[in-house]
């Protein structure tokens, strides 16, 4: 039954429903987005994890990532869009509920990257611990990646970060009926 509610829950959302009362407003029919606004990613998924977190861009200022402290994970601005060439960065506080659990990803895990267009899939292809200004890991390496990080450690003096390959791209149309095999 939770499992059925999940889905309906995820359903919902990438539906743009944030309640079943919420009545559809014509114009947000009728308008268009940007394409790469419907590129924009809107929420991962960590299947060994059970982990499902909606994102936020996070915002550039003084060539830093600014990051609140919602209960939400952060889209990187500046960093490539799911399905472009180039490293998508996603990352969160080590806390539970967002990445506390991330370490305990390995080598092959799956990690999926949801749009308004388009469910992407990815595999971790290496796992690293790192500096907090270390960001080599975000220059393009000719192919589609994502980066996964989080604080790590004694006072989160290091970032643990996990680089993936995109192995798969369903398209929205798709999205629904792919949901009940995650």
């Amino acid at each position: 039954m939770k499992q059925k509610f999940f889905i309906l829950v995820v359903l919902l959302l990438l539906a743009g429903l944030t309640t079943l009362a919420q009545p559809l407003k014509k114009s947000s029919l009728v308008v268009p987005k940007p394409a790469k606004e419907l590129l924009t990613p809107q929420y991962i998924y960590i299947p060994k994890l059970k982990l499902f977190l909606s994102l936020q861009t996070a915002p550039i200022k003084n060539n830093e990532w600014i990051l609140s402290e919602q209960k939400t994970a952060f889209f990187g601005e500046g960093s490539a869009l799911p399905g472009e060439q180039g490293v998508s960065a996603i990352f969160a506080h080590a806390k539970n509920g967002l990445f506390a659990k991330l370490p305990l990803l390995e080598k092959n895990d799956t990690l999926i990257v949801i749009s308004e267009k388009k469910l992407f899939q990815y595999k971790i292809e290496e796992k690293q611990l790192i500096e907090p200004d270390e960001l080599s890991f975000l220059k393009p390496k000719g192919r589609n990646q994502l980066a996964v990080f989080t604080c790590f450690g004694k006072d989160d003096k290091k970032r643990i970060l996990f680089l993936g390959g995109l192995i798969g791209e369903l398209p929205n149309a798709k999205i629904k009926n792919s949901l009940y095999q995650i």
